[in-house]
C-alpha cells in the first residue's frame, strides 16, 4: 500500500491524505486513521480531469465519499487491474448531474428571490397571519423541536425560581402591547441558549442560567427573545423556506420536509438571518433602556461569549453567538444604544433564578 491520494469521508469537505493498494479484489486504503476496503462491485469511476492524470473514485458503501488519485503509477495500476472500472462508469455521471441540477436550481430560486424584493413581501405577509395559525405553528415547532432536544419535553418548576422568572418577563413586558404575549419556561438541560417560537414560547437553557454572572444577562437576552416574538421573525423565516421549498420542489420533488420541523432546525440553529439579529437586538436594548435596566449586562454577556466561542466544544462553552451578527460590531452597537444602568432583581432574587431547576416536571 504505497500509493497516495486524497480522501473525502463525504461527510466535510475535509481533505484526507490516504495511502492505498490495489488488487484484482478491489481498492484497499487507510484514510484519518481508518481502514476501508473497496471491493470492485461496488466501485465507480465518479470523472477524469487533466487529461485523465486526476481520477475521482466512489464507492457504493460510502456514496458520498470520494478517492481522488493523481498519483501517476497509482492511476495506471488500477487501469491494468481493473479495467472495466474506466470504461463503465454506471452511475457516476447521473448522479452529478442530477446533485449540479438540484443546486443549479437552487442558485435559480435565490437569484429570483433577490429580484423580486421577497423580504418585503415576506414581512406583509407575516403580519396577515392570524394569532391562531401563528399559535399552530408555534404548537407544531415545539413538538419538532421535542423530538430534537428531548429535554425541551420538561421545565425547571422550582416555585420561588418560577416566581422571579414570572417577575422578571413582567418587568420587561411594562408597556408592551404584544400578541401573543411571550411564555417564558426554563428547560433542564446544559446547552447555553435560550429560543423562542411562533406564537410567543421562549425556553431558556438551565446551561444559559448557569453560565451567566448576572440577573441583567438573563434580562437581556430574554429581551432579545422577546424581540423575535415581536417582530414575528419566526413566521417569517417560515414563509420565507416555504417560498423557497416551493420552488424547488418543481425541480426535486420530494426534497423538502414539514414547516414544524424545518424551524425547529431553523430556531435550534438560532439562524433567523443577521438582520433579525440585529432587529431583535435594538429591540432588547430598547426595552432595557426604557425600564432603565442594566444594559451592559447584556454586552458583557456577548462579550464573553464572543471569546469563549469555540465551535466543536461542549455545551458548557457559550455558543449563544454562532449564527449572529458579527461579536465586535454588534457590541459596538450596542455600547451606542445603551442607557440603562438599575437592576433588575435583588441578590436573593438572582440566587432564587439560578435555583430554579431544583425541580423539574413534564410538560
Amino acid at each position: 500500500m504505497n500509493h497516495a491520494a486524497i480522501f473525502l469521508d463525504g461527510t466535510s469537505a475535509r481533505e484526507h491524505a490516504a495511502q492505498f493498494g490495489v488488487s484484482p479484489a478491489g481498492i484497499s486504503l487507510n484514510a484519518a486513521g481508518h481502514a476501508y476496503f473497496w471491493d470492485t462491485a461496488g466501485l465507480e469511476l465518479v470523472d477524469q480531469s487533466d487529461g485523465g492524470a486526476r481520477v475521482r473514485f466512489s464507492h457504493a458503501s460510502l456514496p458520498d465519499a470520494r478517492l481522488i488519485v493523481s498519483d501517476a503509477a497509482g492511476i495506471a495500476l488500477i487501469r491494468d487491474i481493473m479495467p472495466r472500472i474506466f470504461s463503465n462508469r454506471r452511475g457516476g455521471v447521473r448522479r452529478d448531474m442530477r446533485r449540479l441540477g438540484i443546486g443549479a436550481a437552487g442558485l435559480a430560486v435565490g437569484v429570483m428571490i433577490i429580484i423580486s424584493a421577497l423580504p418585503l413581501i415576506v414581512s406583509l405577509l407575516a403580519s396577515l397571519v392570524p394569532t391562531s395559525v401563528e399559535h399552530d405553528l408555534g404548537t407544531d415547532t415545539q413538538r419538532a423541536f421535542m423530538r430534537l432536544m428531548p429535554a425541551a419535553r420538561q421545565s425547571c418548576v422550582d416555585p420561588a425560581g418560577l416566581a422571579v422568572l414570572q417577575r422578571m418577563t413582567d418587568e420587561l413586558l411594562v408597556g408592551q402591547e404584544l400578541d401573543p404575549p411571550p411564555r417564558v419556561k426554563v428547560v433542564p438541560d446544559d446547552l447555553v441558549n435560550a429560543v423562542a417560537f411562533p406564537g410567543g414560547q421562549v425556553m431558556i437553557f438551565r446551561g444559559l442560567i448557569q453560565k451567566a454572572r448576572s440577573a441583567e444577562e438573563i434580562a437581556g437576552v430574554l429581551a432579545h427573545e422577546i424581540g423575535h416574538v415581536a417582530y414575528r421573525h419566526g413566521v417569517e423565516r417560515v414563509i420565507r423556506d416555504s417560498a423557497i421549498d416551493a420552488a424547488i420542489s418543481v425541480f426535486a420533488p420530494g426534497t423538502t420536509g414539514g414547516l414544524g420541523g424545518q424551524m425547529a432546525t431553523v430556531i435550534a440553529s438560532q439562524s433567523y438571518g443577521r438582520d433579525a439579529e440585529r432587529q431583535a437586538d435594538r429591540f432588547a436594548v430598547e426595552m432595557l433602556n426604557a425600564r432603565n435596566i442594566r444594559t451592559e449586562g447584556m454586552i458583557e454577556f456577548f462579550e464573553r461569549a464572543a471569546r469563549e466561542v469555540s465551535p466543536g466544544q461542549g455545551p458548557t462553552i457559550l455558543r449563544y453567538l454562532q449564527s449572529h451578527p458579527s461579536p465586535d460590531d454588534r457590541v459596538a452597537r450596542l455600547k451606542q444604544q445603551a442607557t440603562g444602568t438599575g437592576r433588575i432583581l435583588t441578590a436573593r432574587e438572582w440566587t432564587a433564578l439560578r435555583r430554579i431547576c431544583r425541580t423539574v416536571a413534564y410538560d
